[in-house]
């Protein structure tokens, strides 16, 4: 849901519910990233082991890079027209790849 306070919290009490995944095979940092959550990606950069979060793969052969340029139904962003949905897809993933290409 994007609670980055949340997510800070139980990964505080609990660090290993970080490599823990979905029925997709998806984790923490797989589903920021499909879900446009910026807040909980930043927060997630801060870890040490969030390289090996984002070389991962879910059900379908996606990982991270795949799951940052799929143009899905959720929109945490409301903006009018299709340019400028555009725009922010381009920047969301213009601030995800170095992320998942430096790991």
């Amino acid at each position: 849901m994007g609670v980055s306070e949340m997510v800070e919290k139980i990964l505080i009490k609990f660090p290993v519910a970080i490599h823990d995944v979905d029925s997709e095979n998806k984790n923490v940092a797989l589903l920021a990233i499909e879900n446009r959550q910026s807040h909980v990606f930043k927060l997630l950069l801060k870890k040490k082991s969030i390289a090996s979060l984002l070389r991962q793969v879910d059900n379908k052969g996606n990982n991270a890079l795949h799951l940052a340029a799929k143009c899905g139904s959720y929109r945490p962003w409301h903006t009018p027209g299709a340019a400028l949905q555009m725009q922010w897809e381009l920047k969301w993933y213009m601030r995800t790849i170095p992320y998942v290409v430096k790991s």
